[in-house]
Protein backbone atom coordinates (compact mmCIF):
# COMPACT_ATOMS: atom_id res chain seq x y z
CA UNK A 1 0.00 0.00 0.00
CA UNK A 2 2.95 2.16 0.49
CA UNK A 3 3.69 2.12 -3.30
CA UNK A 4 -0.05 2.94 -3.96
CA UNK A 5 -0.40 6.01 -1.88
CA UNK A 6 3.16 7.48 -3.13
CA UNK A 7 2.23 7.63 -6.30
CA UNK A 8 -1.63 9.13 -5.22
CA UNK A 9 0.46 11.79 -3.47
CA UNK A 10 3.00 12.16 -6.19
CA UNK A 11 -0.15 12.58 -9.06
CA UNK A 12 -1.83 14.48 -7.03
CA UNK A 13 0.64 17.45 -6.04
CA UNK A 14 1.54 17.32 -9.86
CA UNK A 15 -2.34 18.34 -10.17
CA UNK A 16 -2.39 14.70 -11.91
CA UNK A 17 -5.59 13.89 -9.89
CA UNK A 18 -7.99 12.84 -13.30
CA UNK A 19 -5.18 11.00 -14.18
CA UNK A 20 -5.11 9.24 -11.21
CA UNK A 21 -8.46 8.57 -10.69
CA UNK A 22 -8.17 6.93 -14.04
CA UNK A 23 -4.91 4.59 -13.03
CA UNK A 24 -5.98 3.51 -9.84
CA UNK A 25 -8.60 1.29 -11.00
CA UNK A 26 -6.08 -0.32 -13.39
CA UNK A 27 -3.96 -2.95 -11.29
CA UNK A 28 -2.17 -4.42 -13.71
CA UNK A 29 -0.61 -1.17 -14.81
CA UNK A 30 0.30 0.03 -11.48
CA UNK A 31 1.96 -3.05 -10.97
CA UNK A 32 4.37 -2.67 -14.00
CA UNK A 33 5.20 0.49 -12.59
CA UNK A 34 5.76 -0.84 -9.37
CA UNK A 35 8.06 -3.46 -11.33
CA UNK A 36 10.09 -0.56 -13.73
CA UNK A 37 10.48 1.18 -10.30
CA UNK A 38 11.68 -2.03 -8.37
CA UNK A 39 13.84 -3.12 -10.97
CA UNK A 40 15.06 -0.63 -13.50
CA UNK A 41 17.47 2.31 -11.52
CA UNK A 42 17.86 4.64 -14.81
CA UNK A 43 15.61 6.78 -16.17
CA UNK A 44 15.90 5.53 -19.37
CA UNK A 45 15.62 2.30 -18.44
CA UNK A 46 12.10 3.03 -16.92
CA UNK A 47 10.71 4.98 -19.70
CA UNK A 48 11.89 2.43 -21.89
CA UNK A 49 9.48 -0.71 -19.62
CA UNK A 50 6.60 1.88 -19.50
CA UNK A 51 6.62 3.31 -22.92
CA UNK A 52 3.11 3.70 -24.36
CA UNK A 53 1.52 2.68 -21.23
CA UNK A 54 1.58 6.21 -19.78
CA UNK A 55 1.27 9.52 -20.57
CA UNK A 56 4.05 11.38 -20.66
CA UNK A 57 3.14 14.15 -18.20
CA UNK A 58 2.59 11.32 -15.72
CA UNK A 59 5.78 9.71 -16.15
CA UNK A 60 7.50 12.35 -15.95
CA UNK A 61 5.92 13.30 -12.03
CA UNK A 62 6.59 9.53 -11.57
CA UNK A 63 10.36 9.67 -12.62
CA UNK A 64 10.48 13.08 -10.37
CA UNK A 65 9.38 12.02 -6.89
CA UNK A 66 9.27 7.76 -6.87
CA UNK A 67 11.86 5.45 -6.14
CA UNK A 68 11.22 1.70 -4.91
CA UNK A 69 13.93 -0.48 -4.16
CA UNK A 70 12.41 -3.36 -2.22
CA UNK A 71 10.68 -6.38 -3.48
CA UNK A 72 8.03 -8.47 -1.33
CA UNK A 73 8.90 -12.15 -1.32
CA UNK A 74 5.77 -13.54 -3.42
CA UNK A 75 5.47 -12.97 -6.89
CA UNK A 76 2.55 -11.11 -8.62
CA UNK A 77 1.47 -14.36 -9.69
CA UNK A 78 0.78 -15.41 -6.21
CA UNK A 79 -0.65 -12.37 -4.57
CA UNK A 80 -3.23 -12.55 -7.99
CA UNK A 81 -4.03 -15.93 -6.02
CA UNK A 82 -3.91 -14.97 -2.38
CA UNK A 83 -5.49 -11.82 -2.06
CA UNK A 84 -8.99 -12.41 -3.64
CA UNK A 85 -9.34 -15.51 -0.84
CA UNK A 86 -7.82 -13.01 1.60
CA UNK A 87 -10.81 -10.13 0.54
CA UNK A 88 -13.15 -13.02 1.42
CA UNK A 89 -12.06 -12.78 5.22
CA UNK A 90 -9.46 -15.63 4.84
CA UNK A 91 -6.14 -15.27 7.43
CA UNK A 92 -2.99 -15.07 4.79
CA UNK A 93 -2.00 -18.65 5.79
CA UNK A 94 -5.61 -20.25 5.05
CA UNK A 95 -5.66 -18.63 1.86
CA UNK A 96 -2.03 -19.91 1.12
CA UNK A 97 -3.02 -23.39 2.20
CA UNK A 98 -6.26 -23.23 0.05
CA UNK A 99 -4.30 -22.82 -2.97
CA UNK A 100 -0.94 -24.61 -2.30
CA UNK A 101 -1.72 -27.31 0.49
CA UNK A 102 0.12 -27.99 3.43
CA UNK A 103 3.26 -24.74 3.25
CA UNK A 104 4.54 -25.59 6.42
CA UNK A 105 5.14 -28.94 6.25
CA UNK A 106 2.60 -29.61 9.95
CA UNK A 107 1.02 -32.90 8.72
CA UNK A 108 3.55 -34.35 6.85
CA UNK A 109 4.69 -37.81 8.58
CA UNK A 110 7.91 -37.89 10.36
CA UNK A 111 9.94 -39.49 7.71
CA UNK A 112 13.13 -41.85 9.07
CA UNK A 113 16.59 -40.32 9.85
CA UNK A 114 18.00 -41.53 6.33
CA UNK A 115 15.46 -39.68 4.49
CA UNK A 116 15.77 -36.00 6.14
CA UNK A 117 17.33 -33.04 4.92
CA UNK A 118 19.43 -32.13 7.01
CA UNK A 119 23.18 -31.89 7.93
CA UNK A 120 24.35 -35.30 9.73
CA UNK A 121 25.23 -35.01 13.43
CA UNK A 122 28.92 -33.86 13.93
CA UNK A 123 29.40 -36.75 15.98
CA UNK A 124 28.68 -38.84 12.64
CA UNK A 125 31.18 -36.43 10.69
CA UNK A 126 33.62 -37.34 12.81
CA UNK A 127 33.16 -40.70 13.35
CA UNK A 128 33.01 -40.94 9.35
CA UNK A 129 36.41 -39.21 9.00
CA UNK A 130 38.34 -41.06 12.23
CA UNK A 131 40.84 -42.71 11.56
Amino acid sequence: MKFYHQIRKTLGSAELKKEWNELKGNSDLLDEIGTAFSLYKTDDDICRYLEGKLPERVLNALLENLNFDKFIQLSLKALHQILPLMLQGQRYDEAVSAIYGDHYGKNRQKQPACCRLFLPMKSEILWYYAP
